[in-house]
């Protein structure tokens, strides 16, 4: 990594499709919406950190100065660091800020970009029907079924109000007693009994996980905004 690269933005491209860039990039909290969401920026990055994140990661980094090497990544995709002129005088539609909502994984979604029934707090009826099926129709809180008398419910393990989706990858089967007790509150074991990742985002890691990577990705992940931009 050069060492007089200094403020510099991080970028994960993962796709280009239609005319859009659909990639990830470092930010930071700008606000909160009405609804409880983030709103999150692209943020200047550390490059010696992000140096080691990649080197334990087995990622490699196209370093971007110009027009010229920005294109040639848009061909090669993955990790870029992009200096921080050439970012803002050449990509300023990727440096924009978004409404976020919060994936299990770990980092953020541009909720211009997700399903719309991930942004509603009704669970649609298949979506219901999967979840009931891969928790056993049991509560995974106390584990009661439907035919000990209980009534079985949908449950964002990451609360709607505070920006969760509902996916079936946030949502878990409680029972109507063990929801209402539970709240809003933040069970992150409850991803385990539904045999559910959580914390880090497994795409940004290639190869062995070490003890040292994996809390490098959990930390890494709590600033990352999966979006898009369109490519002029």
């Amino acid at each position: 990594m050069s060492p007089d690269l200094h403020g510099a933005y991080f970028f994960d491209l993962r796709m280009i499709c239609g005319g859009y860039a659909y990639y990830v990039t470092h930010t930071f909290f700008s606000d909160f919406t009405t609804n409880g969401r983030e709103v999150r920026r692209p943020d200047m990055v550390n490059v010696k950190v992000f140096a080691e994140s990649a080197r334990l990661f087995s990622q490699e980094i196209s370093i971007i100065r110009s027009v010229a090497k920005y294109n040639d990544w848009l061909y090669r995709r993955g990790w870029a660091i992009v200096e921080e002129n050439m970012a803002k005088s050449n990509m300023k539609q990727w440096l924009k800020s978004a409404e976020c909502i919060k994936a299990p994984i770990g980092i953020y979604s541009d909720a211009q970009i997700v399903s719309p029934s991930a942004l509603t707090h009704y669970t649609k009826r298949g979506r219901k029907k999967h979840v009931l099926s891969r928790d056993k129709e049991t509560c995974l809180a106390c584990g009661l079924a439907e035919t000990h008398g209980v009534k079985l419910t949908m449950h964002h393990v990451v609360a709607f109000t505070k920006g969760g989706e509902t996916t079936a990858q946030n949502l878990v089967t409680l029972c109507k007693g063990c929801n209402e007790k539970l709240g809003t509150e933040e069970v992150t074991k409850l991803y385990a009994k539904a045999g559910l990742h959580f914390g880090y985002d497994p795409s940004i890691i290639r190869g062995r996980l070490s003890r040292v990577a994996y809390n490098k990705a959990i930390e890494l992940s709590d600033n990352l905004m999966q979006t898009r931009c369109e490519i002029w």
